[in-house]
């Protein structure tokens, strides 16, 4: 069964932020099948892309670019779109993940 996501659909977008996301987790955390995301992040070091592959909000930024650009049409208030998504992202892996290690600091302090 096929359907047809309209261009400017918040179904579109909130797919296109659960996908930005996805990706993101699988180039920064996961093996992935036969541990081809592992040799990607060995290539990313080798390559000097260190940050690329161990800053989640980094990644999950580039990602959204070359994501949007391929999806939607390119616009002015594509920046706009990729700051979003990479955004929405972000605050998707904090809820998942948990809180981050300088939040956890501050909470053992008090």
């Amino acid at each position: 069964m096929f359907f047809c996501i309209e261009y400017d659909s918040w179904l579109l977008l909130a797919l296109s932020t659960l996908a930005v996301w996805r990706l993101t987790t699988m180039l920064c955390r996961d093996a992935g099948p036969f541990n081809i995301m592992t040799a990607i992040r060995r290539l990313a070091y080798h390559l000097r892309l260190k940050t690329l592959v161990e800053c989640f909000d980094c990644a999950a930024v580039w990602i959204s670019i070359v994501f949007v650009l391929l999806v939607y049409r390119p616009q002015w208030t594509s920046i706009i779109l990729i700051l979003a998504v990479s955004g929405a992202a972000s605050i998707i892996e904090r809820l998942v993940s948990g809180p981050l290690p300088d939040d956890m600091d501050e909470e053992e302090s008090e």
